[in-house]
């Protein structure tokens, strides 16, 4: 999930270098340990990863539940492993545990929040799930979080093995705690 406007950031989050290569890129890497293949939802204009490998909004401004329909248009009776672009302490071994709790019978199995909220750009969608994203976008919900918060015990919750795993920075000086260089000035993290 790569097609936020990233406006407090004030430049894409997904360009942003904590790893030695552009965010987006890291993150594809990642997902490669633990599935088939990798799409990535984004902005039309945005510019990542090769055009097969991209799932452009096609409706700007729907946020993550847009995009989450996009990928389910491009294949209809999968289910869809959704990472945000912007976890760099997201890793492999945090994604493996995710993919093993997966509760294919429910709609969801996301990773729980400190709060016990579900965090809904780290968490698998299953098939089932998609019409009720559709009718929650058509009612005017654009958020993911309250749609799986509202789906209760039809949703299952992972707690997080570490608790720093789904820190992201929405701004430069976010981002220059949890390691981006030149977060706060240069543009070396634009890819």
């Amino acid at each position: 999930m790569a097609g936020g406007y990233s406006r407090r950031m004030g430049r894409d989050k997904a360009g942003l270098v904590y790893h030695g290569q552009p965010q987006w890129e890291w993150t594809r890497d990642r997902l490669r340990e633990v599935v088939d293949r990798v799409w990535i939802s984004c902005r039309e204009e945005q510019e990542l990863g090769a055009p097969a490998e991209r799932i452009p909004d096609p409706v700007p401004g729907q946020g993550p539940i847009g995009g989450f329909l996009a990928a389910h248009a491009a294949a209809p009776g999968q289910a869809w492993l959704a990472v945000a672009c912007d976890l760099p302490r997201l890793d492999g071994a945090g994604l493996r545990t995710l993919v093993a709790a997966r509760a294919p019978h429910l709609l969801a199995t996301a990773y729980a929040s400190a709060e016990g909220l579900p965090e809904p750009l780290c968490a698998i969608y299953e098939p089932a799930i998609f019409p009720v994203l559709r009718e929650a976008l058509a009612a005017g919900t654009a958020c993911p979080r309250r749609v799986l918060r509202e789906l209760g015990d039809r949703v299952r919750l992972v707690p997080l093995p570490r608790p720093d795993l789904l820190d992201n920075a929405n701004t430069p000086e976010e981002a220059a705690a949890l390691g981006a260089p030149g977060a706060l000035g240069g543009g070396e993290e634009r890819g």
